[in-house]
């Protein structure tokens, strides 16, 4: 749902306007303003005090706004909603298993886990941009454009 929404009922909208990178900076960003309703939600139900819920979302705010941009620029190179719909996938799946919250309420493994996902992120955009090459994909198109054929 999420990939249909950001990127591709937003980011293709935006582009009518403004320029794909802007364009995708600002589905990025309202995708990151999405996921703060989490830390909300633990601070109206008392699991976080006012603080340590601001902290969280704006952490939480901009690392799913740098991974939207890495799903805004699969979509846009691919053209298709399945490459960042995988990319989300495997991103969520290898977060919940690796995400520990203990007793604490300490992310025992965050050390370990945004690391590796800012490497995978980056390769994960090199990857698409060689293989957008090999297979002579074409970019995404704003709303309205005319395709030439």
């Amino acid at each position: 749902m999420e990939e249909g929404l950001f990127r591709g009922v937003m980011l293709p909208h935006f582009m009518d306007s403004v320029s794909f990178r802007w364009a995708n900076v600002l589905q990025a960003a309202l995708f990151g303003l999405w996921h703060a309703v989490w830390p909300v939600k633990s601070l109206v139900t008392g699991d976080l005090t006012v603080e340590a819920a601001a902290m969280e979302a704006v952490g939480l705010v901009l690392t799913t706004a740098a991974a939207g941009l890495v799903f805004g620029y699969l979509f846009f190179r691919t053209g298709s909603l399945w490459a960042p719909w995988l990319a989300h996938t495997i991103h969520n799946s290898a977060f919940n298993l690796v995400h520990i919250r203990t007793v604490a309420g300490l992310d025992a493994e965050i050390g370990v886990l945004l690391p590796v996902l800012v490497v995978g992120y980056v390769l994960l955009v090199v990857w698409t941009k060689l293989l957008a090459g090999v297979f002579d994909l074409t970019p995404l198109e704003p709303w309205g454009a005319e395709t030439g054929a």
